[in-house]
C-alpha cells in the first residue's frame, strides 16, 4: 500500500522519481517518456495506469499470500488446541496430584526435586530405563521403579 501511495504522490510532485521507479520495476524504456510521448500521445496516460495497477496488484497478491500462510498456520493450531487431550479440569487435576502423593507416599518414591537434580546431570541421555533409576539408590526395589512410569 505504501508503493502504491508512493508512487500516486510522485506522479503530481516529481517525474523524475516515478521515472526512476519504473526504470527499476520494468527496466529501460526507450520510446515511452513518462510525461508525455511525442510519438504516441496517449501512451504516457496508460503507462502511468498501468504502473499503478501493477503495483496495487502484485500487493494485493502478495498480502493475499500472508494472509493465507498466517490463516493456515491459524487453523492447524486451533484445531490442535481443541484435539488437546492434556487439558483437564480443575477437579481431574486436584484427583491426579492427589493421586499421585498418596502413590509417592504408599510406595516411598523419592522426592521429585532431588530425582530431577540427579537426572539433570546425565546430560548425554535422552531416556532413562528402570534399571538406570534403581542404580540411582534411591528407590527400594526395582518394582518401585516401574510402578512409577505406569
Amino acid at each position: 500500500m505504501c508503493v502504491c501511495v508512493c508512487v500516486c504522490v510522485c506522479v503530481w510532485i516529481n517525474d523524475e522519481c516515478v521515472q526512476t521507479e519504473l526504470m527499476m520495476l520494468f527496466g529501460t524504456i526507450d520510446y515511452f517518456n513518462w510525461t508525455s510521448n511525442e510519438k504516441m500521445p496517449r501512451a504516457a496516460i496508460e503507462l502511468q495506469f498501468f504502473a499503478v495497477l501493477y503495483l496495487i496488484v502484485i500487493f494485493l497478491l502478495v498480502l493475499n499470500f500472508v494472509l493465507a500462510i498466517i490463516v493456515e498456520a491459524y487453523v492447524k493450531l486451533r484445531t490442535e488446541l481443541v484435539t488437546m487431550e492434556t487439558e483437564q479440569e480443575f477437579f481431574t487435576d486436584l484427583q491426579s496430584s492427589l493421586t499421585s502423593t498418596f502413590l509417592g507416599l504408599y510406595y516411598d518414591w523419592p522426592n521429585a526435586k532431588i530425582l530431577g537434580q540427579l537426572l539433570t546431570t546425565w546430560e548425554a541421555k535422552n531416556s532413562v530405563g528402570h534399571e538406570e533409576l534403581f542404580d540411582t539408590k534411591l528407590f527400594r526395589c526395582v518394582k518401585v521403579c516401574l510402578l512409577q512410569w505406569m
